[in-house]
């Protein structure tokens, strides 16, 4: 009977170890995930940034493109 409890102590022991080890992996894999994301979440507020920058770039060339179109073409040359 002390034998057979001995062992299953053993036993549990190494279930238990086992199972430590598995935490420790999910805990380094969700730690890697998440950095991951956070890179991630970095990359794309860098590009919604560079996007608004576009569009007022683009908005900017518009009214420039607008005011050109709408202003008379010269008709001075330069032999007047």
């Amino acid at each position: 009977m002390i034998g057979e409890l001995k062992e299953l102590i053993v036993s549990l022991r190494e279930t238990i170890s086992q199972q430590n080890s598995v935490i420790t992996r999910q805990n380094a894999l969700s730690e890697s995930v998440q950095a991951s994301i956070e890179a991630i979440k970095a990359e794309q507020q860098y590009l919604k940034n560079q996007n608004a920058e576009l569009q007022e770039t683009i908005g900017s060339l518009r009214a420039q493109l607008d005011t050109l179109s709408a202003s008379p073409p010269s008709t001075q040359t330069w032999a007047s």
